[in-house]
C-alpha cells in the first residue's frame, strides 16, 4: 500500500453542523485538521438553511472532503438533491454518503417502517438515488452502521462498522468481532472508533476511559489493525472535546484528539508526527515489494513511500490500562528482529509518539532488532 493512499484513507468525526459547541469555530477546526494531516471529516449531510451551513462551504473551499451522514428520512429525494447541489458547487468535496448512524441508539423510521426494516429500505433507496443522480453518480456509499441493529447485503459499496473497545482494552478483538459480522464478500470501513480520556466518569462510557497516552497508542493500533485487516478507510471519533464538562463526569465528551481548550492530546501530536514521517521525501511511483520476515508477536503494515523506500509499521498490541484500578499498565520493551531477504542500504526507525528524530539506524545489514514496547514504530527501509 502506498503511504500516500494510507494517509488519504484516514478521517475523523467533526460534526460542523453542531454550532452549540467547539465545532462552531470552523477556522480552528480547519487548523486542527491541517495539524493532524487529515482532510476528510464525517459530519451530517449538508442542507441549505441548516445550522452551520456556511461552515461547510468554508471547509470545502479549504480542501476538506466530506463523509455526509444521512439519517433515515421520508424526504430522501430532497436530501439527495441538496447534497448534489453542494457537490456541484464544490466538485470533489463529497467523498462519501453514509447511511443512518447507529440505529440501535438513535432509531430509524422510513416509509412507515421502523428499526432494522427502515434502515435497510432507506439504504437501498439511498443507493439507487445516488446512482441515478447526474452529479453524485459514482460517489462512494457507506452502509448504515452495520451490526448496530441491522445487517443486509445491498444498498452500499462498503459496510460501515464502529468497533469501540470497552474496559480500556486493546482494540484488535473488538475490531475482529465487528469484521466477523460483516456480510461475506463485502468490503468494510471503520467510520467511528476511539477512546475517551476521562477516568472515573459517571456516564455510559465511563468504564472505557483511559489516560491520554493510552488513547494515543490504542488509536494508532486501531488504525494499523483496521488497515492491515482490509479497511478502506478509518475514521477516529472525534476531532475535539467540543463541550464543557466542568464536573468531570461525562466521559462521552472526552473522545477528542484535541481537548476542550483545543490543545492537542498525544494522539493529535502522534498523527501530526506520523504524517511528517510518511510524507518526508515521498515520491509517487509504481508499487513495489519488500521481502521481509517478522516474529509472530509483532504486527506489521507495509507502506511504500517512494520507489525502493518503504515504511514498515511495527506494533505489539498489548493491554495498557487497568480499568479496575484506573491506572496505566507498565510495558517492558522486548527485542523483535525484522529480517530482510536483501540487506537494505539504510534502516531508520521512528517512534511517532517521540518525534521525527530517528530512534535507531543501521546501514547495510540484513536484520534489525527493535526495542518494541507499547509505542508503534515506523521502520523506514531504503533499498
Amino acid at each position: 500500500m502506498l503511504a500516500s493512499a494510507f494517509l488519504a484513507s484516514l478521517g475523523v468525526g467533526a460534526p460542523i453542523h453542531y454550532t452549540d459547541g467547539k465545532y462552531a469555530d470552523v477556522a480552528s477546526v480547519l487548523a486542527d485538521l491541517d495539524y493532524i494531516g487529515i482532510n476528510t471529516i464525517r459530519t451530517g449531510a449538508w442542507w441549505h438553511g441548516m445550522t452551520g451551513e456556511w461552515s461547510y462551504h468554508l471547509a470545502a473551499k479549504a480542501g476538506v472532503r466530506f463523509d455526509m451522514v444521512l439519517n433515515a428520512t421520508d424526504r430522501l429525494d430532497a436530501a439527495v438533491a441538496q447534497m448534489a447541489r453542494f457537490a456541484a458547487d464544490h466538485p470533489g468535496s463529497v467523498a462519501v454518503i453514509e447511511g443512518p448512524n447507529e440505529i440501535n441508539n438513535f432509531g430509524a423510521h422510513y416509509r412507515g417502517l421502523a428499526g432494522a426494516a427502515a434502515a435497510v429500505a432507506f439504504q437501498d433507496d439511498l443507493y439507487a438515488r445516488v446512482a441515478a443522480d447526474a452529479v453524485l453518480r459514482g460517489t462512494r456509499v457507506y452502509s448504515y452502521t452495520m451490526n448496530a441493529g441491522a445487517t443486509s447485503v445491498t444498498g452500499y459499496d462498503f459496510a460501515a462498522i464502529h468497533p469501540y473497545a470497552v474496559d480500556g482494552r486493546p482494540p484488535r478483538w473488538f475490531l475482529d468481532n465487528n469484521i466477523a459480522k460483516v456480510p461475506p464478500g463485502k468490503r468494510f470501513v471503520v467510520t467511528e472508533t476511539g477512546y475517551p480520556t476521562l477516568i472515573g466518569g459517571k456516564d455510559g462510557v465511563a468504564k472505557d476511559g483511559v489516560d491520554a497516552r493510552a488513547q494515543a497508542i490504542y488509536n494508532l493500533d486501531m488504525i494499523f489493525d483496521a488497515t492491515s485487516a482490509g479497511a478502506a478507510a478509518v475514521y477516529l471519533y472525534e476531532l475535539r472535546d467540543a463541550y464543557a464538562d466542568p464536573g468531570g463526569i461525562a466521559a462521552g465528551k472526552h473522545f477528542g484528539l484535541f481537548d476542550y481548550a483545543n490543545q492537542p492530546k498525544p494522539i493529535a501530536v502522534a498523527l501530526h508526527t506520523m504524517a511528517r514521517i510518511l510524507t518526508a521525501n515521498a515520491v509517487h511511483g509504481a508499487p513495489g515489494a519488500l521481502d521481509f520476515t517478522a516474529p509472530d508477536a509483532a504486527r506489521t503494515l507495509l507502506l511504500q513511500k517512494a520507489p525502493g523506500v518503504f515504511d514498515l509499521v511495527v506494533w505489539d498490541e498489548a493491554p495498557l490500562w487497568d480499568h479496575q484500578a484506573n491506572h496505566a499498565i507498565a510495558r517492558a520493551e522486548r527485542a523483535r528482529t525484522i529480517r530482510f531477504a536483501r540487506a537494505p542500504a539504510t534502516i531508520t526507525v521512528y517512534d511517532p509518539l517521540r518525534g521525527t528524530a530517528p530512534v535507531a539506524a543501521w546501514h547495510r545489514v540484513g536484520a534489525a532488532t527493535l526495542s518494541l514496547g507499547s509505542d508503534p514504530l515506523v521502520v523506514e527501509v531504503t533499498m
